[in-house]
């Protein structure tokens, strides 16, 4: 599918990824199930049930799938791939990979299916591949080792406590958690004391000078060459990358965004989905138009488990209730009159005929527009009707799953709504959006 609003099947907003690797202008990512690849304005996407590993570095992808027998290689999220029978484990950098058959540990060249001979000191431990670059590192004994093709085996140093968790990095940097703090390793130098970072955030930049890494209150900027923090900064920042510097994930507005703070992508806001007439709400934080596919406010304010569309906007329910206008505006702001520790939890929520309908444990509440609980009466029954699809697609509510008669796509999504066109609007509450053209019959 191509991405933003267009004709055909497009990618409207990518909702929250699990896991998101950005390399270039090669963005990888987790989310719904799927495993996505965006390159330009492409994007392609498949079922990730079996995803084991990844990795990506200017222009190239690894992605490794296990499978009946063992595990698949490929070069990219729709590529074939390479089988590799019997084996109990792997490991892949976008240049090497490295294969556990149990006894010993192998390494494949992925340019051409090569097994390079590496020296038996990492074949008898437990190696990884360089996520780019021909070279394994590997642990034995608390000293770290490095082999480069080509080269001699390095000792890089040795780590002053057990070694719990490492990632390694292109062209020989790596990470180390230890017992006693986090070592980090550049492309060249020695190892060193870093922040106290979360080792399975960090992301390298390309060359493997520098990393940037999660900590307690944000992000840091590390430069592994100089041994030093570069920069810092506190929020709800999560490391993505590198394009032509670090990338950020910034959960608290939903976008992708260079350090320096420049936009680089959003809609990767979590969120309830709701619908009304011509407009969907929820989907990347922000309201949508159901016929054309663009996006109608430029912010993302809704990010809540609740949303109730109406004729003159949306309201959000989480600690408070809160009303936005057709233009995103906020139109009202209530306390939220039900307690959860007495009332129970909010199962769901319903806006009729100015009113609104909390379903709790023990039944429902009636709330009126000045934050009063007025009655106990469920919603009418019509209020409960929800877009159908009558075309192509089939939506199961209950697997998430849409489906044609190819059969169904890998995609979990929480709701769809059939567009005059045709096409398919699907969303979840992860904040993805979609919209599915009808496949091809024959």
């Amino acid at each position: 599918m191509a991405f933003g609003p267009g004709k055909g099947s497009r990618l409207l907003a990518p909702g929250l990824p699990e896991v998101m690797v950005v390399s270039g202008d090669t963005r990888l990512w987790v989310n719904g199930s799927c495993i996505w690849e965006q390159r330009g304005d492409l994007v392609e996407v498949v079922d990730s049930a079996h995803l084991v590993g990844l990795a990506v570095s200017q222009g190239k992808t690894c992605i490794a799938w296990r499978t009946e027998n063992g595990f698949r290689i490929s070069a990219g999220v729709a590529a074939k791939g390479v089988e590799i029978p019997g084996a109990r484990g792997v490991h892949v950098g976008v240049d090497w990979a490295v294969v556990d058959h149990g006894i010993e540990r192998r390494v494949l060249c992925l340019a051409d299916n090569s097994t390079p001979i590496v020296p038996v000191g990492a074949r008898d431990a437990r190696p990884k591949a360089w996520s780019a670059g021909r070279g394994v590192t590997w642990i034995d004994g608390g000293h770290v080792y490095r082999f480069k093709e080509g080269e001699n085996t390095r000792l890089a140093g040795k780590t002053p406590g057990e070694v719990t968790s490492w990632t390694s990095g292109p062209h020989g940097s790596a990470l180390f958690q230890t017992d006693r703090g986090v070592l980090g390793l550049g492309a060249r130098g020695s190892l060193h004391e870093t922040p106290d970072v979360d080792v399975k955030t960090a992301r390298f930049s390309p060359d493997g000078h520098e990393f940037i890494g999660a900590t307690s209150d944000g992000v840091t900027r590390w430069s592994l060459i100089d041994q030093r923090e570069q920069n810092s900064i506190r929020g709800r920042l999560y490391p993505a990358g590198y394009a032509d510097g670090p990338v950020l994930l910034d959960e608290d507005i939903g976008t992708l965004r260079a350090w320096g703070g420049q936009v680089m992508a959003s809609g990767f806001t979590p969120c309830a989905a709701s619908i009304h007439k011509t407009r969907l709400y929820g989907p990347g934080g922000t309201a949508w138009s159901v016929e054309t596919g663009e996006r109608l406010w430029q912010d993302s304010p809704l990010a809540a488990d609740h949303l109730m569309a109406t004729d003159g906007g949306v309201i959000q329910v989480d600690d408070r209730i809160v009303g936005f206008d057709l233009d995103g505006e906020v139109a009202f702001d209530l306390p939220l009159p039900i307690d959860q520790e007495l009332d129970g939890p909010i199962y769901s929520t319903h806006w009729v005929d100015g009113l609104m309908y909390f379903e709790v444990e023990d039944g429902w509440i009636q709330i009126d527009f000045e934050g009063r609980r007025v009655g106990t009466d469920p919603p009418p029954v019509s209020s409960f009707d929800r877009p159908t699809l009558s075309g192509a697609w089939q939506f199961d509510e209950q697997t998430g799953l849409i489906a044609d008669e190819h059969g169904p796509l890998p995609i979990l999504f929480d709701g769809a709504a059939l567009r005059h066109d045709g096409t398919t609007l699907a969303w979840s509450e992860d904040g993805l959006l979609c919209i599915l053209e009808p496949s091809p019959t024959g």
